[in-house]
């Protein structure tokens, strides 16, 4: 199967004339940008061991958009890791074969682990991240999702420049009508002190595993929302920011967790569960400012039995997602 962009080359094309118009409104393709081509070309030199993992519901056609795109990069990753929610045991299917197979080729490890039932990304996050122990950074990508080319490779020079745990990006919401530019906070650690909010976009994260250990991984017991509960936890000890390019390509789909009734970006279930994370902010705030330091571990996790051990995403909606 073709790489996407073989297939699209016009929306290549319209890709890098945005990302060269981003840089330079923020000026790094004057005074940063040779700064970071040297950061670039050192960060291709330097052996990172970065694991890309991507957790896949297969409930749309566009894996293998999301595998090319990861296969394209200038900088590939190490490993490759693919966790299959609500699997049957075939995992030796079309897709997963042909992902693998093409992986492999270019001398990419990867491994595919099975979830029985509907779990949701980040449980399958965070029990794939749970069993590594020589991670040293976390590329997540979703399954529907596609990644410019040079986006690993620019994402390792600029968290190594800034010396930050997180780095992620601007966000391209594209489908078959057309595309949307969305620009999050450059110095997110900033915005974040300020005030609470979903300062990054969660699947282009690049994430120092040592983060992820230190904070206990993510909420696991919603389906969505969790990546907004993170970086909710991640500011009080972290250095994140954001390049300011749109190197993540986000596709718009109406069953996706983003865009159902459900559990969508507008939905009500996500405005109350976002509502008890800023909460938590807060308190946390407080906490330190009477001289003490906040428990930054997720409190609301199946992990640790929260809410009887169940998903409580099926008591919040009329169906399960």
């Amino acid at each position: 199967m073709d790489s996407f962009f073989i297939r699209r080359p016009e929306f290549r094309a319209t890709w890098d004339a945005i990302n060269r118009k981003s840089e330079d409104m923020f000026r790094i393709s004057s005074a940063l940008s040779e700064q970071l081509t040297t950061q670039t070309s050192q960060a291709a030199k330097e052996r990172h061991d970065v694991v890309c993992v991507v957790a896949y519901l297969r409930d749309h056609d566009y894996f293998y958009d999301a595998i090319s795109s990861i296969l394209d990069q200038t900088r590939k990753p190490d490993r490759v890791v693919i966790g299959i929610d609500n699997a049957y045991q075939d995992n030796a299917s079309q897709d997963i074969q042909l992902a693998s197979r093409a992986l492999e080729s270019a001398d990419i490890h990867v491994s595919t682990e099975l979830f029985a039932g509907l779990n949701g990304p980040y449980h399958i996050f965070n029990s794939i991240i749970s069993k590594m122990n020589d991670a040293v950074l976390l590329w997540l990508h979703d399954s529907d999702d596609i990644s410019h080319p040079t986006r690993l490779e620019k994402q390792i020079a600029f968290m190594d420049y800034h010396q930050l745990d997180i780095c992620g990006s601007f966000e391209l919401r594209f489908d078959q009508a057309g595309y949307e530019l969305f620009q999050y906070p450059v110095n997110v650690s900033r915005a974040l002190s300020i005030e609470p909010g979903h300062c990054m976009l969660w699947p282009s994260s690049l994430i120092k595993a040592s983060l992820w250990r230190k904070l206990g991984g993510c909420s696991d017991a919603f389906r969505f929302g969790a990546d907004t509960e993170f970086q909710l936890r991640a500011c009080f000890v972290a250095r994140m920011g954001n390049l300011p390019s749109f190197l993540y390509a986000r596709r718009r789909r109406s069953n996706s967790l983003t865009s159902s009734i459900n559990t969508g970006l507008r939905s009500w279930t996500r405005g109350y569960i976002n509502s008890i994370y800023k909460a938590e902010y807060y308190q946390r705030q407080m906490i330190r400012s009477s001289g003490k330091e906040p428990v930054l571990t997720p409190r609301f996790s199946v992990a640790n039995g929260q809410f009887g051990g169940e998903r409580c995403i099926d008591t919040l909606t009329d169906s399960s997602v």
